[in-house]
């Protein structure tokens, strides 16, 4: 009786250590939570159809398995709404953690049934990089979806091409729509936040050619949803040896769409109550060089 209360004790304690295993002094679970803002490349047969600024969030259920969060992509009737790729793996190795999911996955958003495949990526330091594809089952192309954390600034980066529409006021209640003109703007990096905007020359009105000019330190934020946001307070500057006073500068980016607005007025007219106002649009993204 002692002897098969030894044996019994014995497998009791086995059990005991086996079950202890996963929660030894420094074994922690693999656990990854997070929303990554960057901008997402969708193509299809390697032809790319264009670039939004979005968030993948990164959700853990359990050790070392995930929800990948993706966000909504596209526009107008191509909208595809946001989805969860479920049961993803996450190994850690060093300060990286691996993810993906080997298996593909059959899901449906807006009653349209999809594939989702090839799902794989990586985090560190805050930084994701994730790739996928999304196979709509009436297309049968497969829709490649490469992300990669950036900032707001990366997200308007580049040389937009579209119209400049201008509105002049003249004072005494005097207003004359100007016909639209084809413009290019560039914008560039000063850091992650910040960004310049530069015009080219264009007419104003007759006998009157503003000179390409670069405003600096224009804020770059992300507002709600896909948008990324542009301002400047109020500001002073020199255009061809004239001074102007800028106001209402503002701008936005949203699922590849630029606008930016602002109004200017040259200090030798202001005293006639004469004011530029401007709005830039371009109805697609352009290209970085």
């Amino acid at each position: 009786m002692k002897l098969k209360n030894l044996f019994l004790m014995a497998a009791i304690a086995l059990g005991a250590m086996a079950c202890s295993n996963n929660n030894e002094p420094g074994i922690e679970p693999v656990v990854l939570n997070g929303t990554y803002d960057g901008l997402v490349s969708m193509s299809v047969m390697g032809k790319n159809m264009g670039n939004s600024f979005v968030s993948f969030k990164v959700t853990s259920v359990s050790d070392g398995v995930a929800k990948l969060t993706v966000p909504e992509l596209g526009s107008g009737p191509m909208t595809i709404s946001s989805f969860d790729i479920e049961d993803v793996s996450v190994v850690k190795e060093g300060n990286t953690y691996k993810i993906s999911k080997k298996e593909n996955e059959s899901i449906v958003v807006n009653e349209v049934n999809y594939t989702v495949s090839d799902v794989e990526g990586t985090v560190e330091n805050g930084k994701a990089d994730i790739h996928l594809k999304i196979t709509p089952a009436a297309m049968g192309m497969a829709i490649s979806l490469d992300f990669t954390t950036e900032y707001a600034a990366d997200a308007v980066v580049g040389k937009w091409a579209g119209n400049l529409n201008m509105t002049v006021e003249m004072g005494g209640g005097k207003t004359m729509e100007m016909e639209p003109l084809a413009m290019t703007l560039t914008v560039e990096k000063i850091d992650d936040n910040t960004v310049t905007v530069t015009t080219e020359e264009f007419a104003a009105m007759e006998n009157m050619t503003i000179p390409a000019f670069t405003i600096e330190d224009v804020a770059a934020a992300k507002a709600g949803g896909n948008t990324v946001t542009l301002s400047k307070d109020d500001f002073s500057m020199v255009i061809g040896g004239s001074n102007y006073k800028f106001t209402s500068f503002t701008g936005e980016y949203s699922k590849g769409v630029f606008t930016l607005h602002f109004g200017m007025t040259p200090d030798a007219m202001a005293a006639m109550g004469m004011k530029i106002s401007c709005t830039f649009t371009t109805a697609t993204s352009a290209e970085e060089e």
